[in-house]
């Protein structure tokens, strides 16, 4: 770097009583710059800067002494600590490539002088930066390599790198064998991973597992292996909400040492951040990433709601989020490891910043990583585990789909002039009746935000009830399962609690509303009943329970709110997949002792509109299981065919008891059910296929097409084996108890065992002796109404009708618009009540008619018509009178 400049004699203007040119400094060079800001970053950091004529070695524990001269040249600035060398910084200018000055900057590290005290030689640190980018390389690593930091180091703490016996590099190289007793495969396979990426210098490692696969407990597990073996001083831990801060405080006051008999907790002190202030002997920090970066920010006195803030409502409280600046109270090697959960979130604007400030190893954890993701983590992608695979190795339970859709939902609405509506302010919910002086139309996206259809979410909830244990969990009952609703805001989740009592007939214990909003009782203390008491039964919520959050006996989850991101989709859905034991089932639904699946129920579309990758393995649902069992014991290796088979054996696995699940493992030859499952899904995954596919092949040859088919047919056949060439063990399902399909979505009824009469024939009379005798002699039971997961989208169909012989007459016109009918005459028009986020309507165009639901099914729900005496609140379950069908046809078909 260049001296101080000097000053230039200008020939223009003259001072006043004066012939001397004014003095006029030369503008100050980029160099200059440069070193005025590292000269400032040095002292924040505790380092004292001094120049080479006036050197004080005792001014301070840190000095930088700048342009010190060496027997190799002058480096910029030389660190000591108590009174040693032990580093140097290169200074260069702004926008300088610094990987360039490394030759340098070792050059420095070999040529310092004899007599001039130093801790080691050649000099272990040096440093490369500009003020704006600064790069580190530590000398005493295994292989020495760079890498930027935010800020330099203080003194204290190279100095106590300096006289470490190992560096924490090395220590990563040489972990003992891990104890795998009490671990899934799955998290012994995330665990010795990641040490191997760390033990290669790799700094971001990802970790993703599928929700409710133990990735926190796998955390845990390493944490404790990284404090114990590889000595780090201290370990953050990230999440974004204050509940699961919490929940990772469990995580670790729970966990046992596997080499001894103490807890985590017991062994290490470990601080769950509630203020900002850090524990200084703390050797695990949980905190959230809106704490920590208001830590950065110097504030001493947050929102006491911050941790509680969703991480986008942190964001927003900054009109631009101000970029960090070095704290000298938290300076960057505070970590030695950051552990980030739900990292897809966590990688952008305030949590970039606070992960890329501390000079630490970084290992995320999500379940669902976007391709910023694997960017943010240098695409070291250390474990995948998806899906399918937990509900194959009993990790997860798997999920079906049911979807519920009304008009009003799909296409929006509109309100005539001259209605009265009610404006309901929206942070009062205050509400005020005004005419309508011009028609009021709104789309399906303004529903619940800017129109709130009261009607149209009354129809969603009592077609919920109404086929909760005829269709979505057949047999079930009386008590509903535990059932959390997403809504779109705070006040759509108000509606949406109080129409639910009023649907369901229950008390304000059986829903509860648990979001960041919940006052008087804590959504923690409402969150702990949901998870471990009777009730509440239904959670309705915003975003607090949407990630995350761990609530096990949890067997539905009901969307009424659309999202776009698919990550964000994949994480709500998750909420179901945990599995619990017998006695924690048992405890909040009594009498029931096994959870072997939950079900999505779609209100709103979302399951088709975000792509998503978490599905149900059951690809052909519409198969029964001895077909299905048919099919590949004669060769059929169709992928679809083999999800739907692990699906079914996995299911089936769950249901078995002791006795004859030990059975079925005989006539398997030893085999559980879900090992095999496991071998079908092994078969029909395209990495597996691919990897076969080029084997034999040379390093940059492509797999034709063919090759592919070739090995995926292998890799089936193979899978198939236990099952194709074991007649015994396909019998013995067969044997043991009807198959574990989906609810039949067979259109016909089961025939009786009676003849069926000649087609022509007349029947005797309903009453007659001969229909009674008729009936008495079935022997097989009457089955349950139709079901599929095929949204209707020509029409519908009474709800004794059946969708697969049913064909709808086409669309009638009213005087108030288009009316979906089910061949028979509309109903009268009927004025019902709707509303707005403002506005609270009554229109015939948006009636209860209009809005009844395409379910899953196809078939309506019980029509919501009118009584006989006109009463509003009286119903009839039974639909319009339709024409008869005509004689010896199933009933339902027309």
């Amino acid at each position: 770097m260049g001296s101080n400049p000097t000053a230039l004699t200008s020939s223009g203007d003259c001072e006043e009583g004066t012939g001397a040119a004014p003095v006029r400094a030369m503008p100050e060079t980029p160099e200059e710059r440069a070193r005025r800001t590292i000269d400032a970053l040095l002292a924040r950091c505790g380092w004292v800067v001094q120049d080479k004529t006036a050197v004080n070695l005792s001014a301070a524990r840190g000095v930088a002494v700048s342009e010190l001269s060496f027997e190799t040249g002058e480096p910029d600035y030389t660190l000591f600590v108590d009174g040693r060398a032990l580093g140097t910084v290169e200074a260069k200018p702004e926008g300088f490539a610094l990987t360039g000055v490394e030759d340098q900057s070792s050059k420095y590290a070999v040529g310092v002088r004899p007599g001039v005290a130093h801790w080691a030689s050649p000099l272990p640190f040096r440093y490369e930066s500009t003020g704006a980018e600064t790069r580190f390389t530590n000398g005493l690593d295994p292989e020495p390599r760079s890498r930027n930091v935010f800020a330099f180091h203080r003194p204290e703490t190279l100095l106590a790198w300096v006289q470490q016996e190992k560096q924490t590099a090395r220590r990563l190289q040489e972990f003992p064998f891990l104890v795998t007793a009490g671990l899934w495969k799955a998290q012994i396979e995330a665990i010795r991973n990641r040490e191997e990426s760390f033990a290669a210098g790799r700094p971001r490692a990802l970790i993703q597992m599928a929700a409710g696969s133990g990735k926190t407990f796998t955390a845990v597990d390493f944490i404790y292996r990284l404090v114990k073996y590889a000595g780090a001083r201290r370990v953050l831990f990230l999440v974004d909400r204050g509940n699961l801060g919490e929940q990772t405080l469990k995580e670790f006051q729970q966990f046992v040492s596997p080499v001894n008999p103490h807890k985590f907790t017991e062994e290490y002190n470990v601080q769950h951040l509630t203020s900002n202030t850090l524990d200084p002997v703390a050797r695990v920090t949980i905190g959230t990433i809106q704490r920590l970066y208001s830590m950065l920010k110097g504030e001493e006195a947050p929102a006491p709601d911050l941790d509680d803030l969703p991480i986008e409502a942190a964001e927003s409280l900054y009109k631009e989020p101000p970029p960090v600046e070095y704290n000298p109270a938290l300076p960057i090697e505070s970590f030695d490891f950051i552990v980030t959960d739900e990292c897809h979130r966590s990688i952008y604007n305030l949590g970039r910043q606070v992960l890329e400030y501390f000079d630490a190893s970084l290992i995320g954890l999500t379940a669902t990583p976007s391709k910023q993701t694997f960017g943010f983590f240098q695409q070291d992608l250390v474990m995948e585990y998806g899906h399918e695979k937990a509900v194959a190795d009993g990790v997860n339970v798997g999920c079906d789909f049911y979807s519920i859709r009304t008009r009003i939902g799909e296409q929006g609405s509109k309100v005539d002039a001259g209605f009265y509506v009610d404006r309901r302010d929206r942070q009062t919910r205050k509400v005020r009746w005004e005419q309508l002086d011009e028609p009021l139309a709104y789309e399906a996206p303004e529903l619940d935000r800017e129109v709130v259809a009261v009607d149209q979410i009354r129809t969603v909830l009592t077609t919920f009830r109404d086929r909760l244990f005829t269709e979505i969990f057949p047999g079930r009952g009386p008590d509903v399962p535990k059932t959390l609703i997403f809504a779109k805001d705070d006040s759509h989740a108000e509606d949406i609690v109080h129409i639910c009592r009023e649907v369901f007939g229950k008390g304000n214990d059986f829903v509860r509303k648990i979001t960041y909003k919940t006052t008087g009782e804590t959504a923690k203390s409402l969150l702990q009943k949901f998870r471990n008491s009777y009730d509440p039964r239904i959670a309705v919520t915003v975003d607090m329970i949407a990630t995350g959050t761990d609530i096990k006996p949890l067997e539905i989850v009901l969307f009424m709110r659309s999202v776009r991101s698919r990550n964000f989709f994949d994480q709500m859905k998750g909420r179901g997949v945990r599995v619990v034991t017998e006695t924690e089932i048992e405890q909040v639904n009594p009498g029931i002792k096994r959870k072997t699946r939950f079900v999505v129920v779609d209100a709103v579309g979302v399951c088709e509109r975000v792509k998503t990758e978490t599905r149900p393995l059951e690809s052909k649902p519409n198969v029964t299981f001895e077909k299905l069992l048919d099919a590949v014991a004669l060769g059929n290796t169709e992928a679809a065919a083999l999800e739907s088979l692990a699906g079914r054996l996995i299911r089936l696995e769950r249901r078995l008891d002791g006795p004859v699940a030990a059975e079925v493992v005989q006539a398997a030859r030893g085999r559980t059910l879900s090992e095999i499952a496991k071998g079908l899904l092994d078969a029909v995954d395209p990495d597996r296929v691919e990897a076969d596919a080029r084997a034999g092949l040379g390093t940059y040859a492509e797999p034709t097409a063919k090759q592919r088919k070739s090995a995926g047919e292998a890799l089936a056949r193979e899978a198939l084996a236990p099952l194709a060439t074991n007649p015994d063990l396909r019998n013995s399902w067969r044997r043991s108890r009807r198959p574990p399909s989906r609810p039949s979505t067979s259109s016909r009824r089961t025939r009786s065992s009676t003849p069926v009469p000649p087609r022509g024939a007349r029947r005797a009379p309903r009453n007659s002796p001969a229909r009674s005798a008729s009936s008495s002699r079935s022997t097989r039971p009457r089955s349950p109404p139709c079901r599929s997961s095929t949204v209707a989208r020509t029409g519908s169909v009474s709800p004794n009708r059946c969708s697969r012989n049913w064909r709808p007459s086409s669309a009638r016109t009213t005087p108030h618009g288009p009316r979906i009918v089910s061949g028979t005459p509309s109903p009268p028009p009927r004025r019902r009540r709707s509303g707005d986020a403002h506005r609270r309507v009554d229109s015939p165009t948006s009636s209860r008619w209009s809005a009844s639901p395409w379910s899953s099914s196809r078939c309506w729900p019980p029509s919501p018509i009118p009584s006989a005496s006109g009463s509003r609140g009286g119903w009839h379950r039974r639909p319009p009178p339709g024409p008869p069908s005509p004689p010896n046809r199933p009933r339902g078909s027309v």
